[in-house]
């Protein structure tokens, strides 16, 4: 099972959409990456907390797993 792109994309802009309304963005932190030479900042992790997590995990369970592909 993989992540389709767009989904994938998605999940990337909501993570990053999470971290930037923190101060997260405004330190030179392992959060982003930063510790990996030649490595893009990017967010590592969702921060919105588990309880926010699971809701989404339960959201594409839901709609059929939307989002998802076999390969």
């Amino acid at each position: 099972i993989e992540a389709t792109h767009e989904a994938e994309s998605s999940w990337g802009d909501t993570c990053d959409t999470i971290a930037y309304a923190t101060l997260f963005p405004h330190t030179a932190s392992w959060i982003f990456g930063v510790n990996v030479p030649g490595k893009p900042r990017t967010v590592v992790f969702y921060m919105a907390g588990l309880g926010a997590y699971r809701r989404k995990l339960e959201e594409v369970k839901q709609d059929a797993y939307h989002g998802l592909a076999v390969q």
